[in-house]
C-alpha cells in the first residue's frame, strides 16, 4: 500500500504542479476568478477573428466617411461645363447634380450598413466575453475541486 500511496502522491503533486503552472493563480477568490477570465478572453480565438472583423469595419467606414467628405467638397466643380443643357440641369437638381446626390447618398447607406454590421460584431463580441467568463467560473470550481479531493486524498 505504502507504493501506491507514493505512486498517487507524485500523481496528484504533478497535476498540482501542472495546473499551477498553466493558471496565475489557484484560489476561489472573485479576483483569481477574475484573472483567468481574462486569460482566457485574451485567448480567445473567436474574440480575436471577431476583433479582426471590427477593426475591417472601421477602416471600411473611415474610408466611406472620406469618400463622401470629399464628393461633397468637391461637388460643384462637376457642374462646370459650357453646354447649356446641363448648365440647366444642373441648376434645376438633375443631370450631374443628381447624379452626385445619388452617390453621396448610396455612401451614406453603406455607411450605415456598415455601423450596423459592427454594432452586432460588437454585441457577439460582449457576448462570447460573458460566455468565457461564466465557463471560466464554472472550469476553475472543477479545477478547485479535483484538487480538494487529491489533497484530501494524501
Amino acid at each position: 500500500m505504502a507504493a501506491s500511496e507514493s505512486k498517487s502522491r507524485s500523481w496528484s503533486e504533478t497535476v498540482n504542479l501542472s495546473v499551477s503552472k498553466q493558471l496565475p493563480c489557484l484560489n476561489s477568490g472573485d479576483e483569481c476568478v477574475q484573472k483567468l477570465s481574462e486569460k482566457a478572453i485574451a485567448n480567445s480565438h473567436k474574440l480575436k477573428t471577431l476583433a479582426e472583423r471590427i477593426t475591417l469595419i472601421e477602416q471600411r467606414l473611415e474610408l466611406a466617411e472620406d469618400r463622401i467628405e470629399y464628393t461633397r467638397k468637391k461637388k460643384w466643380t462637376n457642374y462646370i461645363s459650357a453646354n447649356p443643357i446641363n448648365i440647366l440641369q444642373n441648376i434645376f437638381g438633375g443631370g450631374d447634380v443628381q447624379r452626385d446626390n445619388i452617390a453621396i447618398a448610396n455612401l451614406e447607406i453603406r455607411t450605415a450598413d456598415l455601423l450596423a454590421a459592427k454594432a452586432e460584431l460588437e454585441r457577439q463580441q460582449e457576448e462570447e466575453k460573458v460566455k468565457i467568463s461564466d465557463l471560466e467560473e464554472i472550469r476553475f470550481a472543477i479545477i478547485l475541486d479535483r484538487s480538494m479531493k487529491i489533497k484530501l486524498i494524501n
